[in-house]
């Protein structure tokens, strides 16, 4: 696997409010190539999940001409309209990979407001949890923020993770109401420059971190002795997949499916517990070692 990115250029972005350009954007998406993915996400609104507003829909493209596009008419193309290509087609798509920091409440929202049912997602924050070198002071219980997945895990100079910072700190300051500000700026039309900046910001290292934990997974399933013991079949079928790979892949698809419960709770400090405790890793472990493949933590 190549070795992790570059710290990325500025972004081009376009802003899109209308129904037409949004189609025309749609259509350039459905031939992306999708390993490594094409489609890095992030969604704003008023306190985002089946409770508040989605205003906002940042999405970062990798190998397109344009890098980020943040759509205002995002609620548009999430309905059922005649065109081959839709966000929600795109959105529940199997075969498209889509990569998100903490789908967690953007699928609270996008289910309980338009019946958009996620699939072929990628969680950043699961794949930090799963690949965290489990050195002194470090463990699984908890899970990251993204600015600290950034801060621990991304190879930035200390200038680019000031200027990211600075950048995230003063858009916090305008939709925080802790600190005086209102989500409200999510849905003011034209959009501020600091609010696009701020979400370019949500998106513009996700690659870089995709590609660093993906590679840590990757390592992983290499250097398990059961792998090395069946490198020959791994050659003949490299879609096989590792140990953390599957946790992550279920653990995934578990908190998506969970965000579609009427029970789910979108905010509280339960949603900083890790996905796993120690007890479930190790009785997954020993699942794998009896060659379960699946259904690991059940």
């Amino acid at each position: 696997m190549a070795a992790p990115q570059e710290t990325p250029i500025a972004p081009r972005m376009a802003f899109i409010s209308t129904t037409d350009d949004l189609a025309d954007m749609l259509g350039t998406l459905a031939d992306l190539p999708t390993s490594p993915p094409s489609l890095y996400i992030d969604l704003e609104g008023n306190s985002l999940s089946r409770a508040g507003t989605l205003s906002l829909l940042t999405l970062y493209l990798t190998n397109s001409n344009l890098d980020i596009e943040a759509a205002q008419s995002a609620p548009a193309g999430l309905g059922t309209a005649a065109a081959p290509v839709t966000l929600k087609t795109i959105l529940e798509s199997p075969t498209i990979p889509k990569v998100f920091f903490d789908v967690r409440n953007d699928s609270d929202a996008l289910f309980a407001h338009y019946k958009v049912a996620l699939s072929c997602i990628h969680d950043l924050q699961v794949m930090e949890l799963a690949t965290r070198p489990m050195t002194t002071g470090n463990s699984r219980q908890f899970l990251c923020s993204l600015s600290t997945c950034i801060r621990d895990n991304a190879p930035l100079s200390s200038t680019d993770l000031a200027a990211w910072t600075a950048i995230k700190e003063a858009g916090n300051a305008l939709f925080d109401p802790k600190k005086g500000g209102s989500y409200s700026v999510f849905e003011t039309r034209p959009l501020r420059t600091e609010v696009q900046d701020y979400c370019v910001q949500d998106v513009v290292y996700m690659p870089l971190l995709w590609d660093i934990f993906e590679h840590r997974i990757q390592k992983d399933r290499m250097d398990e002795a059961e792998l090395a013991q069946m490198a020959e079949e791994y050659e003949k079928d490299k879609k096989k997949m590792g140990f953390w790979e599957t946790m992550v892949k279920e653990a995934v698809v578990l908190r998506i499916s969970v965000t579609w419960e009427t029970w789910y709770r979108p905010n509280g400090v339960h949603k900083r517990k890790g996905c796993w405790t120690w007890g479930q890793i190790r009785e997954a472990r020993r699942r794998w070692a009896l060659g379960f493949r699946h259904g690991l933590c059940d």
